[in-house]
C-alpha cells in the first residue's frame, strides 16, 4: 500500500506539472495559434477544458491527497463551505428568479468553480524538482519573450493584442487571458531561479512581457510582488538587494528610453485615473454594487449586476463576493485570500531557505491578494491555485511562531 501511495504522489506531481504547462504556456501558444489561423479552435477557450481534465485527474487520485490535506483541515473545510454556500446561493436565486440572465450567470459561475477545482489540484501537486518541468518553464518563457520582442522590433508597436493584430473578430482570448498565463509562467520561473542575477533577469523579462501584452493589473501586481518579496528577503539575506537594484535600474532605464512611447499606453493611465474610461466605469460598478449590498447585506444579490449594468459589469474587487453571495460568502472568501497571504509574509520574514514550491505559493498568494483587492472579482480563477498550494505547504506553524 505504501509503495502505491508513493507512486500515486509521483504520478500526481508529473500530472500537475503537465496541466500547469497546458494551462499557462500552453494556453498562450494555443490562443496564438488560433489567432494566427495555424490551429483550429478545437478546444474552445482551452482554459476550462484543461481545468476540467485537471479536476477529473485530481479526483481519480484522491487517495494521494489524504495526507497532503490532513495538515490543514480547517482551511480545507473553509474552501468546501465557501463553494457550497456560493453555489447554493446562486442556485436558489435561479430557482426564485428564472430569468435568462440569472441562468447564464449561474453557468458562468459553475465554470469558475470547475476552474478553481482544476487549479486547486494543480497547485497542491506541483513538483518543481522535475527536471523536464524546470526546463520547459524556462523554454516557454524564452519563447514568449522572443515572440513579443520580434513583434515589437518588426512592427514598431509596443502593445500586442492578438485578435487585433490578426484581425480576428471572436474566438481569441483578450489581453487578460494572455496576461494571466504569462504572469503564472513568470512566477514559476522566479520560483526555480536559484541566483539573484537569474531572478533579476526573469523579473526584467517579466516587465517587458506583461507590458507588451497590454496588461495593467498583472503588470503592476508582478512588479509590486517582486519588490515586496525582495525587500522583505533583504532582511533575511543581504544578497537579495542585488536583484532589487538590478530591476530598479532596468525600470529606470526603460522609463528614460521609452518614456515618450509608454505615456501613450493604457498602463500609463494609472497616473491620471480620473480621466481613464475604464476606471470611471469600474467606479460606477462599485457604486452600484455598494447600493445592492446595502439593500441586501446578508444574502447579496446574485446576478444583480447583470440586470442593472450588463454582462461582465461586476465590481472588480473583493466586494463582488459580498454583492454576489452576501456577508457570509464575503467573509469566507476574505479568509481564503488572507490566510495564505499572511502565511506567505511570515515565511518570507522568518525563513532563510525557502523551497521552490513555497516560493511559488508566496508569489501567487501575494499577487492574488493585490489583485482581488484592486481589480479582480470573485470570478478570478487563479485563487484556486493558491488554495491548493497553501494546503500542500509543509511549513511547521509552531516552528515559525518560535
Amino acid at each position: 500500500m505504501g509503495s502505491l501511495i508513493i507512486n500515486g504522489r509521483q504520478m500526481v506531481g508529473q500530472l500537475s506539472a503537465i496541466f500547469f504547462m497546458l494551462l499557462f504556456p500552453g494556453f498562450l501558444l494555443y490562443q496564438q495559434g488560433v489567432a494566427s489561423g495555424i490551429l483550429p479552435r478545437f478546444l474552445g477557450g482551452f482554459f476550462l477544458p484543461v481545468c476540467l481534465g485537471a479536476l477529473i485527474t485530481g479526483v481519480l487520485f484522491w487517495k494521494s491527497w489524504l495526507r497532503v490535506f490532513s495538515g490543514k483541515p480547517g482551511y480545507l473545510a473553509l474552501i468546501i463551505l465557501f463553494v457550497v454556500w456560493s453555489l447554493c446561493s446562486a442556485i436558489v436565486t435561479y430557482l426564485v428568479n428564472q430569468e435568462e440572465y440569472v441562468k447564464d450567470t449561474l453557468f458562468r459561475y459553475i465554470a469558475v468553480v470547475l476552474a478553481w477545482g482544476g487549479l486547486f489540484f494543480v497547485g497542491a501537486g506541483l513538483d518543481f524538482g522535475l527536471k523536464w518541468f524546470r526546463r520547459a518553464l524556462y523554454l516557454s518563457l524564452i519563447l514568449v519573450f522572443v515572440m513579443l520582442l520580434f513583434y515589437v522590433v518588426s512592427t514598431g508597436n509596443i502593445q500586442y493584442y492578438a485578435a487585433s493584430f490578426y484581425a480576428v473578430e471572436e474566438g481569441v482570448a483578450t489581453y487578460q487571458g494572455f496576461s494571466r498565463s504569462a504572469i503564472m509562467v513568470l512566477f514559476a520561473a522566479l520560483a526555480i531561479s536559484d541566483t539573484e542575477m537569474r531572478r533579476a533577469l526573469v523579473a526584467a523579462v517579466g516587465v517587458f512581457v506583461l507590458f507588451v501584452l497590454s496588461s495593467r493589473s498583472e503588470l503592476y501586481a508582478f512588479i509590486i510582488t517582486f519588490l515586496v518579496v525582495q525587500i522583505i528577503r533583504v532582511r533575511v539575506d543581504r544578497k537579495k538587494i542585488a536583484a532589487l537594484l538590478c530591476v530598479s535600474l532596468f525600470l529606470a532605464l526603460s522609463l528614460v528610453l521609452w518614456g515618450g512611447r509608454m505615456i501613450e499606453t493604457r498602463q500609463a493611465n494609472v497616473l491620471s485615473l480620473a480621466d481613464d474610461g475604464s476606471w470611471q466605469a469600474r467606479s460606477k460598478f462599485a457604486e452600484s454594487a455598494i447600493e445592492r449590498i446595502m439593500e441586501n447585506p446578508l444574502f447579496g444579490d446574485f446576478a444583480g449586476y447583470v440586470e442593472e449594468e450588463g454582462e461582465g459589469m461586476y465590481v472588480h474587487n473583493i466586494l463582488s463576493s459580498w454583492d454576489e453571495f452576501g456577508a457570509v460568502g464575503f467573509l469566507m472568501y476574505l479568509m481564503l485570500v488572507m490566510i495564505p497571504f499572511f502565511k506567505s509574509i511570515l515565511v518570507l520574514a522568518t525563513e532563510k531557505r525557502i523551497k521552490e514550491g513555497e516560493m511559488m505559493l508566496i508569489l501567487v498568494s501575494l499577487s492574488s491578494f493585490i489583485l482581488v483587492f484592486t481589480t479582480k472579482s470573485v470570478y478570478y480563477p487563479v485563487v484556486g491555485l493558491v488554495w491548493g498550494g497553501y494546503l500542500a505547504l509543509k511549513r511547521n506553524d509552531a516552528v515559525l511562531k518560535g
